[in-house]
């Protein structure tokens, strides 16, 4: 078994790709005490010879020594068909150029060289429970290649080279192993980052527009108007192009039914990269640039969400509804605060009453879309007007569960700064989150 390795190991010295010895112990470990030397050099043919005189394996030192060389490695057997599924759909015949070995779990590593800068090993896909799934070995970073002794890897068992040749590994363009990349991206079940969305934490007065358009619309509907592609199915999942690239993958929706988007593209824009948005997240970021309560009232008036009684209890929703992630009301100090993007402060500018003159102005807009009721919902629109009703709304809204505060709730922990990214409220209903350890609000 030496004499086979050393020979591959001199035939691909001669393709310009780095080795390095691999300890045959099952640890899969390099047999080298330091080989950071061998990251930035080939070997010479003396150290090729007494690398692996001893029964040692051979690996494939991926990154800019070899020449851009980078490896996928498919841990999860499982994944490997529909991935080269995806691929084949996309890019048809790129796989079979690409050199892949079977290894010795039953998982599968496809290697090439590739046009852009070297690039760092990276997860691709990681499960629910943090197990790596697919990733990429790159710079610094080495893979076990046949004909390695089974000894190397703890099962004893052998690397199985399926097809293709590692001394003559095809130089993938930018655009070919963004696209491997991708498609293996569309696996991952622990997205990053969740979008957050500024809303309470529960509604005893109906159904939410955003509610009700997580579980009604359809991202077709939401998606293809913004220039985004489906490309490709399996199993209710879809994937996605954005705008502007015309090859690859840029997205994932309902994976694993998770009902959500999940973008990892870098270029994206509205949506950030390695992250999830719900479906009333994504209409938000493409319609409504982000802004959440004009969001939810344009979806109040598309149809979506609970209607409101045309009364000042009515109107107390309407403003909760559309302004309630930014206020709280204190009923011992009988005042209003505001959350100015940093602290809660006591509303001492008549901010509150803008609000509710805000969400009058709004009614008129809900009034075109409320069919028989239109003239009935108009007129009560310009009742609303009224100084009285305006105070009637803001003190209807003052006995909401979802923006009622005690003043015991604010600035309980000493210890804590307000800082620029803002502050929590121990039991806040709002955007500002739940704090666990005590209340952080600036009074």
């Amino acid at each position: 078994m030496s004499g086979a390795v050393l020979a591959e190991a001199r035939r691909l010295h001669a393709a310009r790709i780095g080795t390095l010895p691999i300890r045959h112990d099952g640890s899969k470990a390099p047999a080298l005490d330091t080989w950071s030397h061998l990251k930035t050099r080939l070997p010479s043919a003396e150290e090729l010879g007494q690398h692996y005189r001893n029964g040692n394996g051979l690996a494939v030192i991926a990154g800019r020594v070899s020449g851009n060389v980078e490896d996928i490695d498919i841990d999860e057997p499982a994944l490997h068909e529909p991935w080269c599924a995806l691929v084949e759909s996309q890019a048809p015949g790129l796989l079979k150029r690409l050199p892949e070995i079977q290894t010795p779990s039953g998982g599968y590593a496809i290697s090439y060289r590739h046009e852009g800068q070297p690039a760092g090993s990276a997860k691709l896909a990681v499960s629910e429970d943090h197990q790596t799934l697919i990733e990429t070995r790159g710079e610094g970073g080495y893979f076990i290649v046949p004909p390695s002794p089974a000894a190397c890897h703890p099962l004893k068992l052998p690397y199985r080279l399926l097809q293709g040749d590692l001394a003559a590994l095809p130089v993938l363009t930018t655009d070919e192993r963004a696209l491997l990349l991708d498609a293996a991206r569309t696996f991952n079940r622990m997205p990053a980052r969740v979008k957050r969305e500024p809303r309470p934490a529960s509604n005893a007065h109906g159904t939410r527009p955003g509610d009700d358009f997580n579980k009604r619309a359809n991202w077709r509907d939401i998606l293809e108007p913004h220039g985004w592609t489906q490309v490709y199915e399996r199993d209710g999942v879809g994937c996605w192009r954005r705008p502007g690239k015309d090859a690859g993958i840029s997205a994932t929706t309902d994976y694993m039914g998770s009902g959500v988007l999940y973008v990892f593209s870098t270029n994206a824009a509205p949506f950030d990269a390695d992250t999830s948005f719900s479906k009333f997240g994504a209409y938000t970021a493409l319609e409504h640039d982000g802004d959440y309560s004009k969001a939810a009232r344009g979806l109040r008036l598309a149809g979506f969400g609970t209607s409101y009684s045309l009364t000042d209890t009515g109107n107390g929703r309407r403003l909760v509804e559309q302004h309630g992630r930014d206020l709280l009301y204190v009923m011992s100090q009988r005042k209003w605060h505001i959350f100015d993007g940093q602290r809660w402060a006591v509303d001492d500018t008549g901010e509150v009453t803008r609000r509710a003159k805000d969400t009058v102005a709004s009614m008129y807009e809900e009034a075109k879309y409320a069919g028989e009721q239109r003239e009935a919902v108009g007129r009560w629109a310009l009742r609303s007007e009224s100084v009285r009703n305006i105070d009637a709304m803001i003190k209807s809204a003052s006995t909401d569960e979802e923006v009622r505060a005690r003043v015991q709730q604010f600035d309980r922990d000493q210890m804590v700064l307000n800082v620029a990214n803002g502050v929590q409220l121990q039991g806040s209903v709002g955007e500002k989150g739940l704090a666990s350890d005590g209340p952080h609000v600036a009074g």
